[in-house]
């Protein structure tokens, strides 16, 4: 899949439901987030979509995320944030953050396995959880957020 379509489609995996959900921070994360729709994202909902989007992004298929994959993890990041900032009026802040690629690499080969990126969703859902309780849920959200 080429940078352009990968970028594509998250925005179009965002852009409906955060035009559906404007003033409402967080509600277009949870609609992608939340796969059984509670309202509320376990570190399993994330688990899943963070292998999800592992495999996405993995355009070689080797299982591992170079330095050029990951940034364009980065842009279509970017893009969607974009997105959602002008469509739901909502500013940037941790929850469309991930975690340093150091942090990440563990064995610091310059790439990231899918089992580190994996590993790293304790310390991803801790940058999002603002009220500590182990989910993520629109609380989360807000001013500054």
């Amino acid at each position: 899949m080429t940078r352009l379509a990968l970028i594509a489609l998250a925005l179009a995996l965002g852009s409906g439901a955060a035009m559906a959900q404007q003033g409402n921070p967080g509600a277009n994360f949870i609609t992608q987030w939340d796969a059984d729709g509670d309202g509320i994202v376990t570190v399993e909902e994330v688990q899943t979509r963070r292998g999800d989007l592992f495999t996405t992004f993995d355009a070689n298929e080797d299982g591992q995320l170079s330095a050029e994959e990951f940034i364009v993890i980065d842009e279509t990041r970017a893009a969607n944030q974009a997105a959602m900032q002008q469509q739901a009026g909502m500013g940037r802040g941790r929850m469309d953050q991930e975690p340093d690629r150091a942090l990440i690499d563990t064995n610091t080969d310059g790439l990231i396995s899918r089992d580190e990126f994996l590993a790293a969703t304790v310390l991803w859902m801790s940058m999002r959880d603002r009220n500590g309780d182990g989910v993520i849920t629109v609380q989360d959200f807000g001013r500054g957020g």
